[in-house]
């Protein structure tokens, strides 16, 4: 019975990590024209991933620098909440642990979102956070090569930003 939740949860790994619009023109609606400047969140990495070399701190360290070496402004998340045009770079993680079954491997999806702050018409000057840019990979990985998941961020953090350069061409 537990081989089959493993294969389910897999299964719904695979569906929901299609979800996202990376690269495709006919979805993209220029979403990132005049994106100037990002702020990197990272949620999900459970700390007992520091053994297999996933930490979420060094990862967001990682992304900010592979970001402001494609010239991209990334504003530190305190600032962020004044900052009210600095969109989210939300990178999420979700990782199942069947290493006391039959596996013994961890299906996961990774995400990576642009959420940009849409300002609601009222005296409180709020917003909502709404997404305009996904993408994302899922797959399973053994505990020992987990760490590939930093790996898999950073060709989503490419892809971002080859999109984030086609929408903002001179």
């Amino acid at each position: 019975m537990r081989p089959l939740i493993v294969l389910l949860t897999c299964l719904s790994l695979a569906v929901h990590a299609g979800d996202g619009v990376a690269g495709d023109p006919d979805y993209l609606g220029q979403t990132l024209q005049g994106v100037r400047a990002v702020t990197v969140r990272v949620d999900g990495v459970h700390p007992d991933f520091a053994r297999y070399g996933v930490v979420g701190d060094a990862l967001r360290l990682r992304v900010e620098e592979r970001l402001r070496a494609a010239g991209i402004v990334v504003v530190d998340a305190g600032n962020a909440e004044t900052a009210r045009s600095t969109p989210v770079l939300a990178i999420d993680f979700t990782v199942h642990d069947h290493t006391n079954d039959y596996f013994n491997h961890y299906p996961y999806l990774v995400s990576l979102k642009l959420k940009q702050k849409v300002p609601l018409p009222n005296a409180a000057d709020a917003f909502i956070a709404a997404t305009v840019w996904s993408d994302g990979r899922s797959g399973i990985e053994a505990p020992l090569r987990l760490s590939r998941l930093n790996d898999y961020v950073l060709t989503l953090v490419d892809h971002f930003i080859a999109d984030l350069n086609a929408q903002n061409r001179s």
